[in-house]
């Protein structure tokens, strides 16, 4: 198979990114990480997705007009450089974004393992093996069905979510059930919520992996912006929804100990298998992964186009029109990491890296605005001025709490 150094291709509607972008972020937090921020914060969860959300929301904004200014790969990267022109900071956040990808991809792979286990039985290295397998290939063959299965998947699990939310309807007009939250509530700890909140933020990343996939979107400085946002919105409904119904229809401790968290959700249901919940969480969270893989693969090939070193990572198939060489090496370790650390542990290393990176974001949008004209999308300068502090908060509270 010849490979050479060609760019790659525009096929990507604005319907597309919207989709690409709530796969990655609906699929992570809700169907991997809702068992473990309950058992941080109790009946609290509710309240740690409405400060993720907020946190992240402001942060989104900035992307938003970061990439209408700078469509292009390796997005945070070619922020920075802009921004402050220092070769040394641009290429630590460029494979600090990379290093996101390869944890968050680890992390959703545990979750799967967990979802398949509890449904079909198995050892973790055989699934976690041939997920891998099969999501390379499927990276590699091309964008455009890649990105088709995340939208066709993305609608499965939205309507996963939306089972969830019908089959705990009836719990919700339960007033013992409410009185249990009510209850529940009085346990009021700042840590648990703090942690919390740490853990549900990894559920909104996904916005910042839309960026990087700027040179294969139409129309990109229009629609690109528009996705994100309309992504964050969504998303941040749908988990408020879910939280609220987590926490209310069943004892707090019973998702809080379970592998398959929203299946425990539906097991009462008279009309909706419990088992059929597990599969469209297992389909769900392997959408999550092939976007982490397309975007860690597009981050490593844009930081490779400009080094004599790495050009055998930016070579493209000119068929396929694909990264090929980036796609196995990204697919090769995140393999690794799923087998390196915990499940919990892999989501707050992405949370922290993430924090980081939004801290340099948001000021670099900053310098931008005050060194670059532009007529497209912008925010007000208050937008990256909270998105800055509200992160910087969100990493000392986790860490002194």
């Amino acid at each position: 198979m010849s490979i050479t150094s060609t760019s790659l291709k525009r096929s990507l509607s604005f319907r597309a990114m919207i989709f690409y972008g709530l796969g990655t972020i609906v699929g992570a937090g809700i169907y991997v990480l809702i068992g473990e921020i309950s058992a941080e914060a109790g009946a609290w969860s509710p309240l740690a997705f409405v400060l993720a959300a907020a946190i992240a929301s402001l942060t989104g904004l900035s992307y938003a007009e970061l990439v209408g200014r700078f469509p292009k790969s390796a997005g945070e990267a070619v922020y920075i450089d802009k921004a402050f022109g220092q070769v040394w900071l641009t290429k630590l956040v460029g494979w600090s974004v990379v290093l996101t990808g390869l944890v968050s991809a680890a992390t959703l792979l545990k979750g799967f393992s967990g979802y398949f286990n509890d449904l079909f039985g198995g050892t973790e290295f055989f699934v976690i093996s041939a997920a891998i397998v099969f999501l390379c290939l499927l990276a590699c063959v091309g964008v455009k069905q890649s990105v088709g299965f995340a939208v066709a998947v993305t609608l499965l699990e939205l309507f996963g979510l939306f089972v969830v939310i019908a089959v705990s309807f009836d719990d919700l007009l339960v007033s013992d059930h409410w009185q249990r939250w009510y209850e529940g509530l009085e346990s009021f700890s700042l840590s648990g919520i703090v942690a919390a909140t740490f853990l549900a933020f990894y559920a909104f990343i996904g916005f910042e992996d839309m960026v990087n996939m700027a040179e294969e979107v139409e129309d990109v400085s229009l629609s690109l912006p528009r996705a994100i946002v309309a992504a964050i919105v969504i998303s941040t409904a749908i988990y408020l929804l879910v939280s609220l119904v987590a926490v209310i229809s069943v004892p707090i401790e019973s998702i809080a100990n379970s592998k398959a968290p929203l299946t425990v959700l539906v097991a009462s249901s008279p009309w909706f298998p419990a088992w059929l919940i597990s599969v469209i969480s297992l389909i769900a969270i392997i959408n999550g992964v092939i976007v982490q893989v397309l975007m860690a693969s597009r981050v490593v090939y844009g930081l490779s186009k400009d080094s004599s070193k790495l050009q055998w990572l930016a070579a493209i198939n000119p068929k396929r029109q694909t990264p090929i060489n980036a796609t196995i090496l990204i697919s090769v370790f995140i393999f690794c990491f799923a087998f390196w650390m915990p499940l919990g542990q892999l989501a707050k290393m992405t949370s922290f890296i993430i924090l980081c990176l939004f801290l340099l974001v948001n000021a670099s949008l900053l310098v931008i605005k005050r060194n670059y004209d532009y007529q497209g999308f912008i925010v007000p300068n208050a937008v990256p001025i909270a998105g800055f502090f509200t992160s910087l908060l969100l990493l000392i509270a986790n860490s002194l709490l």
